[in-house]
């Protein structure tokens, strides 16, 4: 059994598009719909070793529901899923691929 801790910093450029659906009847609120995309640099530790490389992030969907609660701001609730795909290179010229599929829930506030 093997106890492995892989440290990776990706510091990723995000383009996203999004949809507002038409406000529920009687309110402001409505639901959202984000596709989107990332690129940039990937970094890994294994053992000691540094790998670099790029990761991208092909699709990001977002899901949301914006309660408006006054004028100046309203409440989010979004789920997200996206996949991340990053090639590395240790000095050595070995190559490395990681696939990371993340399903996410958030609460923030909007104003």
């Amino acid at each position: 059994d093997v106890d492995l801790t892989i440290p990776t910093v990706r510091y990723l450029g995000v383009f996203d598009l999004y949809y507002n659906f038409d406000p529920f009847l009687d309110s402001r609120s409505n639901l959202y719909l984000g596709l989107g995309t990332a690129y940039g640099k990937s970094t890994s530790t294994t053992n000691n070793v540094d790998s670099s490389g790029t990761a991208l992030i092909v699709p990001i969907v977002r899901l949301g529901y914006k309660y408006f609660s006054s004028e100046s701001y309203s409440f989010l609730f979004e789920s997200s899923i996206e996949s991340i795909s990053a090639t590395e290179t240790f000095s050595d010229g070995l190559k490395q691929t990681s696939n990371v599929v993340n399903l996410k829930g958030s609460i923030g506030v909007f104003f």
